[in-house]
């Protein structure tokens, strides 16, 4: 013990400094793991803030009032340049989500496969996103394309989610 104890006191300004360091890293990690937490924090409001001003302004555009109708016939009434420009903005929120989340910024929804694949099954929807995905990244693609021919199984869908 007294070994110890005199290493220590020649040492003390070492094992200070030591100390320090080692708080000083402690602490960079406490805060980093807190700005992390943070930004995905406020990623998630912006994002909910955008997509319910697309919900709003879907509501209160009669315009858009057929963009959810499941028993439209294209061949008849096919999208006009409003929907698709309503549409291709909804695509760029999901692609925006789909990029935050491939990079770690923002905690996907637990149902969002099932929430892709309702939205691709309505006619308008469909027809917009075939026309606008060619002009897309194609990790988007396949992703949003998976999620469309997806069962819905639990497996179906931690399979496609794993990837980003």
């Amino acid at each position: 013990m007294e070994l110890v104890a005199s290493w220590a006191y020649d040492n003390w300004f070492d094992l200070l400094d030591s100390a320090v360091i080692l708080a000083g890293l402690a602490f960079t990690a406490f805060e980093l793991r807190r700005a992390r937490n943070a930004t995905l924090v406020s990623n998630r409001l912006a994002i909910g803030e955008a997509h319910r001003e697309l919900t709003l302004f879907r509501l209160s555009q009669p315009k858009l009032s057929r963009v959810k109708d499941t028993k439209v016939d294209l061949s008849k009434k096919p999208l006009n340049s409003f929907e698709s420009d309503w549409l291709s903005l909804k695509f760029l929120h999901l692609a925006g989500c789909f990029f935050a989340a491939e990079k770690g910024q923002y905690e996907r929804p637990e149902r969002l496969v099932d929430d892709i694949r309702a939205f691709l099954k309505l006619p308008k929807p469909r027809a917009a996103w075939d026309e606008w995905k060619s002009f897309q990244n194609q990790r988007f693609v396949a992703f949003v394309e998976k999620c469309s021919a997806s069962d819905g199984s639990p497996k179906a869908t931690n399979e496609i989610l794993k990837n980003i």
